[in-house]
């Protein structure tokens, strides 16, 4: 143990040199919850392919959600294939995807 706070002790106090990073992982608790309670409640997902989609869909609306963008705003054009309003929508910039390696 003294080994790992050795090694790691300097990361574990971030905290008190940056008021903005929260001293414990409540946030990434909170926004898994959701899905963990989906998962419960419904004894488990169907198929690995209705996780995914719920998965991409509750990581929308939480994106949604933070950044101050009414979820219904976002889906419409989603579904229709226009990334770059939902981009718009979201406040992001069109990123272009890394070369493929071949």
């Amino acid at each position: 143990m003294i080994t790992r706070f050795e090694k790691y002790g300097p990361c574990l106090f971030t905290y008190l040199d940056h008021p903005d990073i929260m001293p414990d992982n409540n946030a990434a608790e909170r926004a898994i919850r959701p899905f963990v309670v989906q998962r419960k409640v419904s004894g488990n997902f169907i198929s690995p392919e209705v996780m995914t989609i719920y998965s991409i869909h509750l990581s929308l609306h939480r994106t949604c959600k933070r950044n101050g963008v009414n979820y219904e705003d976002v889906i419409i054009p989603l579904l229709k294939g226009d990334t770059v309003e939902v981009l718009r929508l979201l406040g992001l910039k069109e990123v272009k995807p890394p070369p493929m390696i071949e």
